[in-house]
């Protein structure tokens, strides 16, 4: 059965999709495009510089820009930004017959992620633009969760992501694209969950 012409990854920064958009996006044929890189290309400056120079507010513009873009695309897996589809506006840009997969993945192991991988994101920096403690990064994570999760939960499928590789879960990604033309969105969340 034939997937959907765009497939958008959503989740919190460091869950994983940009890799295994990627990696999903070669196992099934199409094109891939990472959010990020369109704003970045557009603007001609890095995300951190954006949030330095210009603020949060500025970004989301670019970032609302970046996604009507897009729209555009076919045969596309598109990894957004952690705070991309937080609006309903955000979502009503995405064009009719698009899929949205949400990475589930546990604050714990965001947290880990982002304290010990590369670069910096600017809303894990304190008020100075400081790095935080490990402690400090997982209960940012959690409150930035708790007001983003029930936009993320308005996936069309929920894919847990953190706790097994990266093979699987893209597995787990491409089996619930597969199932989710032919059956209900229930049964597709369902499927990922126990893949």
């Amino acid at each position: 059965m034939a997937f959907p012409e765009r497939i958008y990854l959503t989740g919190f920064m460091a869950s994983g999709k940009s890799t295994v958009g990627l990696i999903v996006a070669n196992t099934i044929g199409y094109q891939f495009a990472d959010l990020d890189e369109v704003i970045v290309l557009a603007e001609g400056r890095s995300v951190e510089e954006m949030f330095r120079e210009s603020g949060e507010s500025y970004f989301r513009d670019a970032e609302a820009a970046a996604l009507r873009e897009t729209a555009l695309y076919t045969r596309t897996v598109t990894a957004l930004g952690g705070g991309t589809l937080i609006t309903d506006a955000a979502y009503a840009v995405l064009p009719a017959g698009s899929t949205v997969v949400y990475l589930d993945t546990k604050p714990a192991i965001l947290a880990r992620r982002l304290y010990y991988g590369r670069g910096t994101r600017p809303l894990m920096l304190d008020a100075d633009g400081n790095r935080l403690e490990l402690a400090e990064v997982e209960a940012r994570v959690v409150a930035i969760l708790a007001e983003r999760e029930k936009y993320y939960r308005r996936a069309d499928i929920v894919v847990r992501s953190g706790e097994r590789s990266i093979g699987k879960t893209v597995d787990a990604v491409v089996g619930a694209l597969r199932n989710h033309g032919s059956s209900s969105r229930e049964d597709a969340v369902r499927s990922a969950r126990e893949r």
